[in-house]
C-alpha cells in the first residue's frame, strides 16, 4: 500500500487499484504512510539474533531459509548480498552496510560466503561418527 501510494503521489502508474476513497479510509482507521525505522537499532537487533543463533548451533552461518527466525535468515542473506556488491565494486559501503557494521559483523564471527560444500560437510559428520 505505502510503495502503491507512492507511486500514486508522484503521478506514475500502477498495477494495484488504490482509489482515493480507499486511501481516505486507511487513514481513517490510522494506517501510517511513513513508517519511522531505527536503522542503527534495527541493525543491532539482528547482530543480537545472529550472536543468540551462534550460542545454539555453533556458528554465525545462518540459513537464508531459516525456520525458526525468517527474518534473520532474510537479512543476513541481505548483508551477504551486499558484502558481495562492495567486493564487487559494484556498490561502495553505505548506511546499510558501512565498514563499521562489516567490521561488527566479523567481530562475532558473521560469515560471508556460505559454503554449500556437501561432500566436505559430509566427510566432516563422517569423522564425528567415527569419533562416537
Amino acid at each position: 500500500m505505502r510503495s502503491t501510494c507512492n507511486k500514486i503521489q508522484k503521478g506514475m502508474n500502477t498495477n494495484r487499484n488504490l482509489s482515493q476513497g480507499r486511501i481516505e479510509h486507511l487513514e481513517e482507521i490510522g494506517f501510517q504512510w511513513q513508517v519511522l525505522v531505527d536503522y542503527d537499532e534495527a541493525f543491532e537487533e539482528h547482530i543480537r539474533e545472529v550472536i543468540v543463533f551462534k550460542e545454539e548451533v555453533g556458528h554465525c552461518n545462518v540459513p537464508q531459509r531459516y525456520a525458526v527466525n525468517p527474518s534473520l535468515g532474510n537479512w543476513c542473506n541481505g548483508m551477504r548480498k551486499a558484502y558481495n556488491k562492495i567486493q564487487k565494486g559494484m556498490m561502495t559501503p553505505n548506511s546499510n552496510l558501512s565498514q563499521d557494521r562489516i567490521e561488527r559483523l566479523e567481530e562475532i564471527g558473521f560469515q560471508w560466503q556460505v559454503s554449500h560444500d556437501y561432500d566436505q560437510k559430509i566427510e566432516k559428520r563422517c569423522h564425528e561418527l567415527i569419533a562416537f
